[in-house]
């Protein structure tokens, strides 16, 4: 590392961050990296607070652009360091901004005040409210989309911070008079100065921990790196903490239930399909006709509603928070009505085209066990069609060779896959990349369909080939995967049906 990275390093430490009540009212705030969904909502947020800002991205891409166009937010195309203002109370600098960022070698020039997403997250979200923090490898956005929607409908006012698009709520992040505050709880790092998870910054009452996975392979070295993380921010919760597990989240998870149940501190609540759970879900849901219906006990009572969403991993979603709420101290019989009206995120088994030819499905899997849950889930709803899943390896875990045998049995539920060649980049040096060859093959050998495509309009061209009436196909990145979904939408026609 050289001398001048050094020195930036220590003048960004975590010491230096400057809290938001130090800004003066109506001042001037720089947001580096404002084009991402949570930067682009943190703003907004802002603006409605009365202060000015500004933000630079590389590039200004759906949804977050049209909010910040919508919005009085000043925005910069590229980085400069003319970008930041001439007087600038606060430059809040994003994950996605290293040390070498000309805006970032500003702030240190003029040694400028500055923050990160999750600190300021904490201040206009969580503090002095009860702090429900939902965190896990899969399921994140969707539990905590929920338990927002639920409070909501509940009248409970709540605030809340959803790393997704919910268009049953007027926006992902909001600061509500209610005393529950619940955030989606993300384990990847929070700046380059601070390389520690955004959720350390959230300080819970009550924790859900969906599921442990290997995962984000740029940061963490192995499976049990994230694993002290997790036990670091447990510990950090004390004696009045609740940690609300689910039993089937993974080997990680079942050995820190263990753990910790025999330390005693904090308290741990499980849920699942186990009889031991303390929330058991009693009998395989009843799934169909877009939905399903669900029933948890829990002590001497036992809870019934109905889920738009299918799939037995929702319903595990739908069981976690119900046991989130129920020991955050809600009465469970308030929410219980409002279950059937959630019709989920943007981009978690959202259906973007149905006409009766065909029906196209848009996720945000990419990790192989949520690709194969994805699937799992389309194939218990609409048990006798076709399945045609589309995939592009795009994260930086999905695009290394780490889950390449995991990869192939992910996609047992769909009938034909269409893989898209991963696009190496700079930071790919020496590290072994995805043969979507192989995969392809394996694919084949387990009695599936698989092709390979070279680009995101060749998997469009390949999937034309393919396609036979009534296809329900599987759309799976967390990119934008070459706007795949206007090619459907062109060729195809029609629109959005809610669930």
């Amino acid at each position: 590392m050289s001398g001048v990275a050094t020195e930036m390093i220590s003048f960004f430490g975590r010491e230096r961050v400057t809290p938001l009540d130090a800004v003066p009212e109506r001042g001037a705030v720089h947001i580096i990296g404002v084009a991402g969904i949570a930067m682009a909502q943190l703003a907004v947020e802002l603006v409605r607070r009365g202060y000015t800002v500004s933000g630079s991205d590389q590039s200004f891409y759906e949804p977050s652009g049209s909010l910040l166009r919508g919005s009085s937010v000043r925005l910069f195309e590229g980085y400069s360091p003319e970008n930041i203002p001439d007087k600038c109370d606060l430059v809040v600098i994003g994950n996605s901004a290293s040390a070498s960022n000309k805006e970032v070698q500003e702030i240190e020039r003029r040694s400028l005040p500055f923050s990160l997403f999750p600190q300021l997250l904490f201040e206009t979200v969580i503090n002095e409210r009860r702090s429900l923090v939902v965190s896990g490898t899969h399921g994140k956005s969707t539990s905590t989309a929920l338990s927002a929607f639920l409070l909501n409908e509940s009248g409970m006012d709540p605030s809340f911070f959803i790393g997704g698009r919910v268009d049953q709520l007027t926006s992902s992040l909001k600061r509500g008079e209610g005393r529950f505050s619940v955030v989606e709880g993300d384990e990847y790092d929070s700046a380059f100065f601070a390389k520690l998870p955004k959720f350390h910054f959230y300080r819970p009452n009550v924790l859900l921990i969906t599921s442990i996975e290997f995962d984000h392979a740029d940061i963490y070295p192995d499976e049990r790196a994230i694993e002290r993380e997790f036990e670091n921010l447990i510990e950090s919760m004390g004696s009045e903490g609740i940690v609300v597990a689910c039993s089937s989240g993974g080997d990680i998870v079942r050995g820190i239930v263990e753990r910790y149940r025999t330390v005693g501190s904090p308290r741990i609540v499980t849920y699942g399909f186990d009889e031991r759970d303390d929330y058991r879900i009693g009998r395989l849901p009843e799934q169909g006709g877009g939905g399903q219906k669900i029933t948890v006990s829990h002590q001497s009572a036992q809870y019934s509603f109905s889920l738009r969403l299918g799939g037995l991993y929702n319903a595990l979603n739908a069981a976690g928070v119900l046991a989130l709420l129920s020991e955050a101290g809600v009465s469970v019989d308030s929410l219980l009505p409002h279950f059937a009206d959630f019709r989920g995120v943007a981009r978690r088994q959202e259906i973007v085209v149905d006409t009766p030819d065909i029906r196209v499905i848009e996720d945000f899997a990419h990790h192989p066990t949520a690709v194969r849950l994805t699937l799992e889930g389309l194939r218990e709803e609409y048990p006798n069609k076709r399945i045609v899943a589309l995939f592009e390896p795009r994260s930086n875990t999905s695009r290394r060779a780490i889950f390449q045998e995991r990869y192939a049995e992910a996609f047992d539920a769909a009938d034909v896959v269409i893989v898209c060649e991963v696009t190496k980049r700079a930071i790919d040096d020496g590290v072994a990349l995805l043969d979507t060859d192989k995969l392809v093959s394996d694919i084949n050998l387990r009695g599936k369909k698989g092709l390979v495509a070279a680009s995101p309009a060749e998997v469009f061209e390949r999937f034309l080939q393919e396609h036979q009436s009534s296809d329900i196909v599987a759309v799976m990145s967390n990119g934008g995967f070459g706007d795949i979904i206007a090619r459907f939408r062109e060729n195809f026609g029609g629109a959005f049906k809610e669930r």
